[in-house]
């Protein structure tokens, strides 16, 4: 029995076979790109994350059945292993992007991404880092405006911590640069998380910026 092969895992959550078929082709010019699996709908990517443990999900958010949105919500309490997704979609609707992030999506990137771009973010993604289309962007700074939240209470650590999470680094990054377990990382990270209202960390590190929190 041949061992698997060695890579990024990647399923593919789309609902059109043209865009699944021009993902797959971009995706096998790559050694480090290995395709476990492909949903035409989000009820199907769930159940295929679950066979499967994808390292990466490429996920539509318009799908019939169960949309990209609420299959993310339920991958991340449901399939074990970390799995991070990528919302690859032809929608920037500003409440939209807020929800996707809300529900777990790691990066946000539209399809007109060019293929080298793609690939560049599903490696960035799989290291834990987010990466987001300039219109997702626009959209999360626009909803997190709130000039009247002016004080959060976070601790010097919280700070230097969410400061490397606006850099956009990982958990094990930010353990290094501040000589600290991933324990620690992870409890400062909740704690931010609740001190700012927020979802994610990719939301944090945009209050963060919104509010100059972080350099």
């Amino acid at each position: 029995m041949k061992g698997k092969k060695k890579g990024i895992r990647i399923l593919i959550a789309d609902d059109h076979s043209i865009t699944r078929n021009g993902l797959k082709t971009i995706l096998s010019l790559y050694d480090d790109m290995v395709l476990v699996g492909e949903a035409s709908n989000g009820k199907d990517a769930i159940k295929i994350c679950k066979e499967t443990n994808p390292d990466i999900i490429l996920m539509d958010l318009s799908m019939p059945i169960l949309d990209g949105v609420s299959a993310t919500s339920v991958i991340g309490k449901e399939c074990p292993g970390g799995v991070r997704i990528i919302a690859l979609t032809s929608f920037t609707d500003k409440k939209l992007v807020r929800k996707a992030i809300k529900a777990g999506i790691s990066s946000y990137i539209v399809k007109n991404i060019s293929p080298g771009n793609l690939i560049n973010t599903i490696r960035s993604t799989f290291l834990g880092k987010t990466i987001l289309s300039p219109e997702a962007a626009e959209a999360i700074i626009e909803e997190v405006k709130n000039p009247s939240v002016k004080k959060f209470n976070l601790t010097t650590q919280e700070l230097n911590v969410l400061e490397f999470m606006v850099k956009g680094c990982s958990n094990k990054e930010i353990a290094q640069k501040l000589f600290i377990s991933n324990y620690t990382v992870k409890f400062h990270i909740t704690s931010i998380l609740n001190k700012l209202g927020a979802a994610t960390r990719t939301e944090a590190a945009y209050i963060a910026m919104q509010q100059d929190l972080a350099s």
